[in-house]
C-alpha cells in the first residue's frame, strides 16, 4: 500500500510495528520515530492545516490519513480530487487505542496491531499500580496554547492521573472538541492554585518564565515552588504511541518527584 501520513501518530504506529514501507509521504512536522527517513527520502507534503494538495494526487497513494476537524478542508479537497482519505478524532486514550487497531487492520496487521496496544496498556497498569502508593497527589494544571490559554487535550488528563495527579478542569476539556472551548482565564487559574505546571505550545518553543516572572501567579503553588516545566510537543500533543509510551514515564517523574521523603 502506498499510505500519506498528513499528522505523526501514525506515522510512529507504521514504524513501530516495522511496516514503514507503507508510508510514502508525512508532515513537516513529523520528526518521530528518530529513524524516519530524512526529508530528500521522503516527501513532506503537509503541515497541520494545509497541504500540497496537487503533490499528494500526483503521487496517486491508496489512501491519505489525517487527524482532527482541523484537516477537514484538506479531506475535502482531496477526496474532490477522488483521493481516499481516512480522518481519524481520537480524544481519549481507549480512542487512541481503537484508532491504532484501525491502521493496522487497513495494511492487514492486526494482530500486530493489538500486540502493541496491549504493551501500551500494560504501561498505563504498571504506572497506576506505582502511582497508586503515592500519599500526595499535586493538582497539576496542563497547558497547550498561552494566548489565549488552553487547557490539555482528554488525553494529556487521563495521563496526569494514571501518573497520580489531579487534572486540573478536566470536565472543561471532555464538554467539546474545539479548543477554545478549553480556556481558562489568569484568574481561574490562580484561585485553582496548582501545585504543577506543564506546558507545551503546538508549534511554539516554551518558556517557563512566563509563568516565573508573571506577577499575577506569584503567589501559585507551581511557581512559587518552581514546579514549571516544558514537555516537547511531538510527545505529548500527538494523539497516538508517544503520548504514552514516552508521555506516560515522564509525567510520572515528574509527579514521583513531588512525593514526600519517608
Amino acid at each position: 500500500m502506498k499510505i500519506i501520513c498528513l499528522t505523526e501518530e501514525s506515522v510512529e504506529f507504521f514504524y513501530d510495528i516495522e511496516r514503514e514501507d507503507v508510508v510514502h509521504a508525512v508532515s513537516v512536522y513529523a520528526v518521530r520515530p528518530k529513524h524516519l527517513k530524512p526529508a530528500h527520502e521522503l516527501p513532506r507534503v503537509s503541515a497541520f492545516t494545509k497541504a500540497n494538495i496537487d503533490k499528494i494526487v500526483q503521487m496517486k497513494p491508496d489512501l491519505v490519513i489525517g487527524y482532527s476537524d482541523v484537516q477537514k478542508n484538506i479531506a475535502h479537497d482531496l477526496v474532490d480530487q477522488g483521493v481516499n482519505v481516512l480522518i481519524t478524532h481520537q480524544r481519549t486514550l481507549s480512542e487512541i487505542y481503537q484508532s491504532l487497531i484501525l491502521f493496522s487492520s487497513i495494511i492487514g496487521e492486526r494482530e500486530k496491531g493489538q500486540l502493541y496496544v496491549n504493551n501500551l496498556q500494560n504501561l498505563v497498569r504498571e504506572t497506576k499500580l506505582k502511582a497508586s502508593s503515592f500519599t500526595f497527589r499535586p493538582l497539576v494544571y496542563f497547558e497547550e496554547w498561552d494566548e489565549p490559554r488552553i487547557l490539555a487535550s482528554p488525553w494529556i488528563h487521563e495521563i496526569i492521573e494514571i501518573c497520580g495527579g489531579r487534572s486540573l478542569l478536566k470536565e472543561r476539556s471532555l464538554e467539546s472538541h474545539k479548543a477554545l472551548r478549553r480556556q481558562i482565564s489568569n484568574d481561574e487559574l490562580k484561585a485553582a492554585n496548582p501545585d504543577l505546571i506543564l506546558f507545551s505550545w503546538c508549534g511554539k518553543k516554551g518558556d517557563c518564565q512566563q509563568f516565573l516572572a508573571n506577577d499575577n501567579l506569584s503567589q501559585v503553588n507551581a511557581v512559587r515552588e518552581n514546579q514549571v516545566y516544558e514537555i516537547s510537543s511531538d510527545i505529548i500533543l500527538q494523539p497516538g504511541p508517544a503520548a504514552i509510551k514516552d508521555g506516560i514515564p515522564l509525567i510520572f517523574q515528574l509527579i514521583q518527584k513531588m512525593q514526600p521523603i519517608n
